[in-house]
């Protein structure tokens, strides 16, 4: 006779019960609370300066960082010393805050209150942007009551204009954009794209409407494959007649995409536990965050007009 035993066999059962009982015994001692000492974070300098060739004011944000577990609300440092300097020309910014208001010395004496979304204790550089494509901007600030210095360098890069913006319809009367611009040949160039759509919303119980803006797309990308090509930049069918879009081309340098880049995959890194850490690719000498040039171009379509 064939000797057979079955998991399913009533002899089984009570030898599985005593085997899982024993299991979850020995797993129980496994688990072990352990006090790590973690070292002192060491604070540093973060800045987020940009210079737009034309514009008659550029802001500079200067915050200090925060360990990981601490409460993540940036501090503002707004009493250091912000030079920016350019060939023989040397800009001392004054730190404002804008929502309060500020008058600019020796142009207006009348108050101004600005809107920058997440901002609103900045350094404020009364001169226009040059747009010497050649000049190297220095960025020297010093922070006399952290003790701490930190510097930066970039340049200007030439703007790129749209050619056309372009709309149509499908069946059910929702529409799309392409957005077109023509990428300067033989050189490595760099994209930042941001659209906003406007579009009118009823108040309730009144027949007026508002404005109201909404980033539609926000996205890099560079030449790569396609040096002097025309590039047409699309949307989905998310339209409807009246809503106005407001497309932003920005034409950035190198290190402030790799400051994008690196900055989106930090954050997807920190959200996932399986990720490998990501360093952030910045310019700053001896502190965090970006000091960088760009030109923007920007154009504007109504849907249906």
């Amino acid at each position: 006779m064939k000797n057979t035993f079955s998991f399913s066999s009533p002899l089984f059962r009570p030898i599985l019960f005593i085997a899982v009982i024993s299991l979850f015994a020995a797993c129980s001692n496994l688990s072990k609370e352990i006090d790590l000492k973690l070292p002192d974070y060491e604070r540093e300098l973060n800045v987020e300066g940009y210079l737009l060739p034309g514009l008659p004011l550029y802001f500079l944000s200067l915050t200090e960082t925060v360990g990981y577990f601490e409460e993540f609300d940036l501090p503002v440092i707004n009493d250091a010393t912000v030079i920016i300097k350019y060939g023989n020309e040397i800009d001392t910014l004054i730190p404002v805050n804008l929502a309060e208001g500020f008058v600019i010395p020796g142009i207006t004496t009348d108050t101004i209150r600005l809107f920058l979304p997440g901002v609103n204790e900045v350094y404020l550089g009364l001169r226009f942007s040059p747009d010497n494509l050649s000049q190297q901007f220095e960025l020297t600030i010093i922070d006399e009551k952290g003790g701490r210095q930190a510097s930066a360098t970039t340049r200007l890069v030439e703007t790129i204009r749209h050619d056309s913006m372009t709309y149509d319809f499908d069946a059910k009367g929702k529409a799309f954009v392409l957005s077109y611009f023509t990428d300067p040949a033989g050189q490595r160039n760099y994209y930042r794209r941001v659209l906003k759509v406007r579009k009118p919303f009823r108040i309730t119980g009144s027949q007026d409407s508002i404005w109201l803006s909404d980033v539609d797309q926000a996205f890099i990308f560079d030449d790569e494959a396609s040096d002097g090509e025309q590039f047409i930049l699309g949307t989905g069918f998310e339209f409807e007649e009246g809503d106005t879009l407001i497309s932003y081309l920005y034409h950035i340098p190198k290190e402030y995409y790799d400051y994008l880049e690196s900055s989106d995959g930090a954050i997807q890194a920190n959200f996932n536990p399986f990720a490998q850490p990501t360093r952030i690719l910045d310019n700053i000498i001896g502190g965090t965050g970006i000091f960088t040039g760009m030109a923007l171009h920007v154009d504007t379509l109504i849907i249906g007009k």
